[in-house]
């Protein structure tokens, strides 16, 4: 499945980029995701980052779905509970005005494991947030326990940047988030 790479400063584990999809090829694969809002088997996997919202925020907090792809799930189940949420997605939601607005809270489910500069994505996520904002992220995240040649996640030929407790660590430092709590899957930055 292709060639990996380990950083030794950040600890994460990327795809050759050599071997990134075009933007056609990566949009035709986003395309057959079967995202559908009405689906409970998808409402129950981004139930995690819905409850986290819903604990840590009153309904008038306004939130940002970053990479909401062609079937928002987690925006449509939190416009239910009456949150205000704004939809970016590069492909189906592609308007950067909402880029320069901030917002309480933004939520990136299965998002983080597609960016292709997750330096400048992550800078960028932060300059979203309002102070003490929460970016709440859902994505596989790779550990010891991992045998990595057979790991399903990584054969998403979109899948190009993999994290680990250390590259998780080292984004709350150097990218300007005050704290970082990871729970499973569920990954919580705090500027």
């Amino acid at each position: 499945m292709g060639t990996f790479f380990n950083c030794d400063a950040c600890g994460v584990v990327f795809r050759d980029p050599q071997t990134f999809l075009n933007r056609t090829s990566e949009k035709s694969r986003y395309d057959k995701h079967k995202n559908d809002i009405k689906n409970k088997g998808f409402q129950n996997s981004v139930r995690p980052l819905f409850d986290r919202v819903l604990n840590h925020f009153p309904s008038s907090a306004k939130g940002l779905d970053y990479g909401c792809g062609n079937g928002p799930v987690a925006a449509s189940m939190l416009q239910k509970e009456g949150y205000n949420i704004t939809l970016y997605d590069p492909f189906y939601m592609p308007d950067k005005t909402v880029l320069e607005k901030t917002y309480d809270f933004i939520v990136c489910n299965e998002v983080m494991e597609h960016f292709y500069d997750p330096f400048n994505e992550f800078q960028k996520l932060n300059s979203l947030l309002k102070q003490n904002g929460l970016l709440i992220c859902q994505t596989g995240i790779l550990s010891d326990t991992i045998d990595f040649d057979n790991w399903y996640y990584k054969n998403d030929p979109t899948h190009v940047v993999f994290y680990t407790q250390t590259s998780i660590a080292w984004i709350k430092e150097h990218l300007g988030f005050s704290s970082v709590e990871v729970d499973k899957n569920l990954i919580t930055f705090q500027k």
